[in-house]
């Protein structure tokens, strides 16, 4: 058995230090979790110990030992894995997936099966996906193929910074189970959803302000800063959060319980007729990707709907589409009753929040500058506008800040400011959720819902099944492409396809269709 141990790691940027003497050991064989709320220094620690952070200083203080041996640099890079928060950051832009996976296993001095690879990773197709670069995948897609060149290094320790983020429940356990099934390797594992630890992790560390504040050997064990945690994460997993769902044709659900919104249903909002997406990748001879495949939908004002499926099913491409950002290759599209191809871009009430909100933002301009950017847009004539926005998005202290040296779920709350100064009638929100802490999920969320009415509709992009029947009006459900199902959120049991009675009781949502 062979142990990592990190002794009193401390990260720095600029004169702020983010994370604080930080010691932890992880021996092959076993699951660490480490879990915090958002911006609590995890994401840090993985690279701090790695000593690849995008900023300076950077770790200015600690060791990392390997059976009691210091190590670090190259070294101590090939004896551990890392998978990122934004798994396209895990891989090469240059290189198809196939060819990562060759090279990953010949690191470690073996030959990949490639295709036996990526099958056990969820792919239907292993042998196309094979040929696919990473910027031709969806997140979750990339999230999956991420995970199988990290495997596929066999190296001895493994890093996982939220590596179920944008995967379906189903896929989400099947990645688990194989991470549990991994043999003689160590696994520090930073998540937010305390819901996959029973069963998979046998220690967990809880950071809080840039410290790990408490150790328990399962959640029933947590106290203080632990308990907080698994109580958020039960409140919104909880049934009856946010209200319940409700017909849309009538009321939409507030998140704190309030009075039901009602809806518009004589103001069409967002109007798909046959909508259809082909990617296609020039000077090649690989067939075409038909990711939206003549979907017709619409949506009114006070809805709020869910888009649910598979992760590459074409949920962003359909939005994405529908915005004016991608080009689409047949069907009418109406946003405000304007077509963003025609006026070459989307009506400004209409806004998207991006699945990597890291890439939504301007690396060389301070949180605040790039703020003030979107203010200048929507708010010409406020001169304190960004400055609100970001005290309200609780980002005041990081005025200053480089997006780099926001965690994932500060650079999520940082574009959220941004939506709030657009102040949207109807908003696409891709996995707005992702990389948030129960907490700070349910503060998005509130926010999200705070600014809805009956002339506003917000289509919701979510692998979390639970919450969306909680905040949604409607689910869509889409597989290759197709809608399969649209149903109202008060009664699921209309559900008749198999894809949307798979994802709702992978989701552990019963339905009068179940057999």
């Amino acid at each position: 058995m062979s142990e990592l141990r990190v002794d009193r790691l401390s990260v720095r940027s600029g004169e702020r230090v983010l994370v604080h003497d930080v010691s932890l050991t992880v021996r092959t064989g076993e699951v660490v979790a480490l879990v915090g709320p958002s911006g609590s220094g995890k994401t840090l620690t993985l690279r701090g110990t790695l000593d690849v952070l995008p900023f300076r200083p950077g770790r200015v203080g600690g060791e990392v030992y390997i059976d009691a041996k210091s190590q670090g640099g190259r070294a101590l890079r090939a004896a551990v894995g890392l998978l990122f928060q934004e798994a396209r950051a895990s891989l090469d832009p240059l290189r198809t997936l196939g060819a990562q996976l060759v090279h990953a296993a010949r690191l470690a001095g073996a030959e990949a099966d490639v295709h036996a690879l990526l099958r056990q990773r969820g792919f239907a197709d292993p042998a196309f996906a094979a040929t696919r670069f990473p910027h031709e995948l969806s997140g979750g897609m990339a999230q999956r193929a991420a995970t199988a060149v990290a495997l596929a290094r066999r190296c001895a320790f493994l890093f996982c910074d939220e590596p179920t983020t944008g995967l379906d429940a189903p896929v989400q356990a099947e990645l688990i189970a194989e991470l549990r099934r991994i043999e003689g390797v160590g696994i520090l594992f930073v998540t937010h959803d305390l819901r996959l630890l029973p069963g998979f992790a046998d220690r967990i560390l809880v950071m809080d302000d840039g410290r790990i504040v408490e150790e328990a050997d399962r959640v029933e064990g947590l106290s203080g800063a632990g308990r907080r945690l698994v109580e958020a994460t039960r409140g919104i997993a909880a049934p009856g959060w946010g209200g319940p769902g409700t017909d849309a044709a009538t009321q939409v659900p507030t998140a704190a319980g309030g009075a039901s919104i009602v809806t518009d249903t004589s103001k069409v909002l967002l109007d798909l007729q046959d909508l259809r997406v082909v990617h296609r990748r020039a000077w090649s001879l690989q067939p075409p990707v038909v990711a939206v495949n003549a979907v017709t939908l619409q949506v009114r004002g006070g809805e709020i709907v869910g888009l649910i499926g598979e992760s590459g099913c074409g949920k962003t491409s359909l939005i994405r589409a529908a915005s004016g950002l991608l080009r689409r290759d047949g069907g009418r599209v109406s946003c405000l009753g304007v077509d963003p191809a025609i006026a070459a871009r989307p009506p400004p009430r209409v806004q998207l929040l991006v699945q990597d909100a890291g890439a939504a933002l301007n690396p060389e301009l301070s949180v605040e500058a790039w703020l003030a950017e979107s203010a200048r847009v929507h708010r010409p004539g406020s001169t304190d506008a960004a400055r609100q926005a970001l005290t309200q998005a609780g980002l005041g202290h990081r005025a200053s800040a480089l997006p780099a040296a926001l965690s994932g779920g500060e650079q999520r709350r940082l574009t959220l400011a941004a939506l709030s100064l657009a102040d949207p009638l109807l908003t696409f929100a891709d996995e707005p959720t992702a990389g948030l802490d129960a907490a700070r999920k349910a503060e998005l969320l509130d926010a999200l819902i705070a600014r809805h009415g009956p002339d506003r509709a917000l289509v919701l992009i979510t692998h979390d099944v639970n919450l969306a029947r909680h905040i949604c009006t409607r689910l869509v459900f889409l597989h290759d492409g197709r809608v399969v199902d649209d149903v109202s959120t008060s009664n699921l049991d209309d559900a008749r396809s198999a894809p949307a009675r798979r994802l709702l009781a992978a989701a552990g949502i019963a339905t009068g269709n179940d057999t």
